[in-house]
């Protein structure tokens, strides 16, 4: 993993069809979408990812109990943005605390911006002492293939290549070893 902040996108819903349209919408801006079936497992996964953006469709709250948890959620991880999916009401999504919503599929304009606004707006990763070592070794942790690094390193310096054959000469406190 980079410096650079991993951006990831939760999208909590029943059927998988909100995730795929985002997907499409935000190549370049959201590096993983990930589904979650319910806000448990959304809140499950925020654990790990407490700065990414979480999209719920509004059709998920018919359970009670659910604003409740969504609030709770909200308070818990406040670096998460979360976008209401599904609703045109918009005093559905202020009752809901998100910052954006979006009611059609099709109609994801604006959400690689949101992307790009939210990430930018995050601290950068203070990485830990087996993080950092792992970031200053010439290759991937994952692949073990080599990275190519922006900074030019220094080289050692090469001797001229010559043609000419190297000869040993022992010195004279050289003694060769008898071979008997």
């Amino acid at each position: 993993m980079s410096a650079a902040l991993a951006r990831r996108m939760l999208v909590v819903e029943r059927r998988a069809c909100w995730a795929p349209a985002i997907r499409q919408a935000t190549v370049g801006q959201i590096d993983r979408v990930v589904e979650c079936r319910s806000l448990d497992e959304a809140g499950a996964r925020l654990a790990d990812w407490p700065d990414c953006i979480v999209g719920v469709e509004v059709s998920c709250f018919a359970a009670a109990g659910s604003v409740a948890r969504l609030e709770r959620l909200r308070r818990r991880f406040p670096r998460a943005a979360w976008i209401a999916l599904g609703t045109s009401e918009w005093q559905t999504a202020l009752e809901l605390g998100v910052s954006a919503a979006w009611s059609q599929l099709h109609e994801l304009s604006g959400i690689e911006s949101l992307a790009a606004r939210h990430f930018a707006l995050q601290p950068r990763r203070r990485w830990g002492v087996r993080e950092a070592i792992w970031q200053r070794l010439p290759w991937s942790p994952a692949t073990n293939e080599p990275v190519s690094r922006s900074r030019t390193r220094r080289q050692s310096p090469q001797p001229p290549e010559t043609d000419a054959a190297i000869d040993f000469e022992p010195t004279p406190d050289f003694e060769p070893l008898d071979e008997a």
